[in-house]
């Protein structure tokens, strides 16, 4: 890593921790613990009982915080910075999934090798989901944001492969229309 790099990286770590310190300390934040949404604390925990997550503290926010702080748009997420989880309060008021739910996600990508391993953390979710009698609807719903990503990053490299296709293709169709050219003036 290059010294801006890393430069970079300390930036982000250092906002990360500070950001963690004001949801921390915000007069509306909650923080609770298991066995409060014990029923997604303990999912997470028969499915990864050697992460103890039954240990971790989950910070309930304020929404309009949240949005100040640039977290908009969504029921929660995970600082891997701090290992410190968020959750949106009344989030399913807000057209988002229930706060249990988002609750099992975040402690999924708290369990998670990477951390931000949005497929895993979505796919896991999906059990917790099934097993609350949740719909095919609803679950594509809940699934539409990680999917939208991969059907982009699809997009992307189908963009790329075409793209590398075309060109070879114009490349023979000019050296075609050259040769077809330079046999006409040898004519």
């Amino acid at each position: 890593m290059n010294n801006d790099t890393i430069s970079i990286n300390k930036k982000i770590r250092t906002k990360m921790v500070q950001e963690a310190e004001k949801i921390k300390n915000h007069s509306l934040t909650i923080a609770i613990k298991y066995p409060q949404y014990k029923e997604a604390f303990d999912f997470v925990h028969e499915h990864f009982p050697s992460a103890e997550v039954k240990n971790k503290r989950i910070y309930m926010c304020d929404k309009t915080f949240l949005d100040e702080l640039g977290y908009t748009e969504i029921a929660g997420f995970y600082n891997d910075v701090v290992d410190m989880i968020v959750a949106v309060k009344d989030s399913e008021s807000y057209g988002y999934i229930s706060e249990d739910e988002a609750i099992v996600h975040e402690l999924l990508h708290s369990v998670s090798a990477d951390k931000k391993d949005e497929e895993f953390a979505y796919t896991k979710s999906v059990l917790y989901f099934l097993k609350k009698g949740r719909d095919r609807d609803y679950i594509i719903r809940y699934m539409s944001p990680y999917l939208n990503k991969e059907i982009e990053k699809t997009k992307q490299v189908l963009i790329e492969k075409y793209k590398v296709i075309l060109e070879k293709e114009l490349k023979e169709s000019i050296y075609k229309i050259i040769n077809q050219t330079i046999l006409r003036v040898g004519d």
